[in-house]
């Protein structure tokens, strides 16, 4: 799997608002066995670290092949994932995050370049109009 491409697609998750994963999308991701993945979700629900009622829903598909394939996770269940996992996808999708986090950090803002340049000039436009407001205020 390349650690590149996935994390651009975590960027590309993280970035919208609405963005729900499978336990197949996570296990890929992170390098871990679905029911290892699971597990670990079973565990931050049970310790309360996150709320099953706002951070998973059923998922509509009728390809789900199991009861645990039932559901889609919201990127908060991903990211708390991250943090918990020793794999060596789930060490480097980590670093990526946290390098990315930084930048936010200390930048107050983050791009994605690739899609800025392979974007539409209106999606550039767009980008313009918007940091112009924040100017303004």
């Amino acid at each position: 799997m390349d650690t590149k491409t996935d994390i651009y697609s975590l960027l590309q998750a993280i970035g919208m608002v609405d963005k729900w994963v499978t336990l197949s999308d996570i296990s890929n991701l992170l390098g871990i066995h679905a029911t290892k993945a699971a597990a670990e979700i079973s565990d931050i629900y049970a310790e309360k670290e996150l709320d099953p009622v706002t951070t998973r829903q059923t998922c509509k598909s009728a390809a789900a092949a199991s009861a645990a394939e039932d559901w889609l996770y919201s990127i908060d269940v991903l990211i708390a994932l991250i943090f918990r996992l020793q794999s060596v996808q789930a060490r480097d999708v980590r670093r990526q995050f946290t390098r990315i986090l930084g930048e936010f950090a200390v930048k107050g803002f983050m791009l994605d370049d690739e899609r800025l340049k392979n974007g539409s000039p209106e999606r550039l436009d767009a980008l313009e109009v918007e940091a112009a407001s924040m100017v303004k205020h």
